[in-house]
């Protein structure tokens, strides 16, 4: 059965490749469509397994603060990111700018994969991260 974790661990990536691609790819329309097309893709996933997987590891009586909490922290997160990749772009270059948002979302995708490996390594404890790797409470 595919997972909660892979199947975000797949969005992540596919924001990994989406950031490698607009940092290093050649100017022109033939690589932005289908870069635009992952990014759908990976929004799409993340945007919904991140809140689903976050919904199954809280409490029904916390859920609606924590979900909240999520949202806060992805809309702080989006607005610090927005600020760094605008001003990189606007002062050093779409290498830099790209490159260094595909330098956060590799160390994402490193982390999540650590913590998908420690809860099957740890034999679906009954720790939250059991959900990443099973897709199940």
């Amino acid at each position: 059965r595919w997972s909660y974790g892979r199947t975000l661990l797949l969005g992540y990536a596919l924001g990994l490749g989406f950031n490698l691609g607009l940092a290093f790819l050649p100017d022109g329309i033939g690589w932005l469509v289908p870069l635009f097309a992952v990014s759908g893709v990976y929004i799409a996933i993340e945007e919904t397994v991140e809140k689903a997987t976050a919904a199954r590891m809280i409490a029904p009586e916390a859920r609606s603060y924590a979900l909240g909490m999520l949202a806060t922290a992805n809309a702080v997160g989006d607005l610090a990111s927005s600020l760094l990749t605008g001003f990189l772009l606007d002062h050093a270059g779409r290498v830099w700018a790209y490159g260094t948002a595909a330098v956060f979302s590799a160390a994402g995708v490193l982390t999540l994969a650590a913590v998908i490996r420690r809860s099957r390594n740890a034999g679906h404890a009954q720790d939250c991260a059991g959900d990443l790797h099973n897709g199940t409470r």
